[in-house]
């Protein structure tokens, strides 16, 4: 009802409620009166509650007054001024004695959002705890509603959907192509030295789509760490060490593969030593920027999954080709 409410015009709107019994017409108004991308927005008003001085007999009968409801989860146990104060999942319910006290069997102080918080937070947590639903709350820990897991599952939907739009947007497509402009501009640096040793030419996509690689894959596991909660102000330089302690030896080995090809293919072990050296700078450079521009973003309040892709490669690239095309010009008399 508050989606199709959403999609109609306001004078609309105020017909269609004026239709409606007054407790429907009173919570849809009150929906619709929250951020769209606001939790209150999104939650559930049909709940199960009892109170914390009810009985486990008192609790089950209130369920089986509910007839053919669905999407029942967990018992959320309220006090007396309608404050959330425990949830009780119905499998330990169903154990316990008819005269036990359900404030005695309940999870005291559950994990919840507020109607305000962002929709992100709440499909945070509920993967973070392995939740079925998550109670709402107001200001004053009065029980507003619950977001299930199936909202959460669109939610992530959408969020997944809307990052990847912004992720192909004509802004991020200007951006990209001023960062070409970027390498390009570098590699016409060195144009003299290319036109004299053609092999520089070569290898310059493999040290740079490389590179371009690595920061990828250093990028996607901070970026992850961020969202999961796994890495935090103290843990951000041993990570940025770490990712470029990582870069550091992929870039040795697949440095010494590429050179050993280059070798025996151009006839120059000098070139090898060179692909090998650019190949392991460029890599470290990778798992540096991979892992800061993630956190540098989050500072900044940026979603550390949009635009980091762009910004790594630019780094990779400009420094790939400035390495390997620096070194083949200072070894230039041996390449020709």
């Amino acid at each position: 009802a508050v989606f199709f409410l959403q999609n109609v015009p306001e004078e609309q709107q105020q017909e269609l409620l004026a239709e409606l019994p007054r407790f429907k017409r009173d919570k849809l108004d009150a929906l619709l009166h929250y951020p769209e991308e606001s939790c209150g927005f999104r939650m559930q008003t049909e709940f199960v509650s009892v109170l914390n001085t009810a009985t486990v007999d008192e609790a089950i009968q209130t369920i089986r007054g509910l007839g053919s409801a669905t999407g029942i989860f967990y018992l959320y146990v309220i006090d007396d001024h309608n404050q959330l104060v425990g949830v009780l999942p119905l499998r330990p319910l169903l154990k316990e004695k008819g005269e036990t006290k359900v404030e005695s069997i309940m999870i005291a102080e559950p994990v919840r959002v507020r109607v305000l918080d962002p929709l992100p937070l709440a499909a945070k947590k509920v993967a973070q705890y392995n939740l079925l639903a998550i109670p709402v709350v107001d200001d004053n820990h009065h029980l507003m509603g619950v977001i299930t897991v199936d909202d959460v599952v669109d939610i992530v939907q959408a969020e997944a959907t809307e990052d990847m739009f912004l992720m192909a947007g004509f802004t991020w497509m200007l951006i990209n192509l001023a960062t070409a402009f970027l390498a390009a501009s570098v590699v016409g640096f060195f144009r003299e030295s290319i036109e004299k040793a053609v092999a520089l030419a070569i290898f310059m996509p493999v040290v740079a789509g490389m590179g371009g690689n690595g920061g990828t894959q250093a990028l996607t596991v901070i970026t992850r760490s961020l969202a999961l909660g796994e890495i935090g102000a103290r843990d951000f330089w041993w990570a940025v060490r770490r990712q470029m302690g990582i870069g550091l030896i992929v870039g040795a080995v697949t440095g010494l593969i590429t050179g050993l090809v280059a070798w025996p293919w151009q006839h120059n072990m000098v070139l090898g030593g060179v692909l090998w050296l650019a190949m392991m700078v460029n890599m470290m450079v990778a798992g540096l920027t991979g892992a800061m521009i993630p956190v540098v973003l989050k500072t900044l309040k940026q979603d550390p999954a949009l635009g980091s892709g762009v910004i790594v490669t630019t780094f990779t690239d400009v420094c790939g080709f400035f390495t390997f095309l620096g070194l083949g010009t200072l070894f230039l008399k041996y390449l020709v």
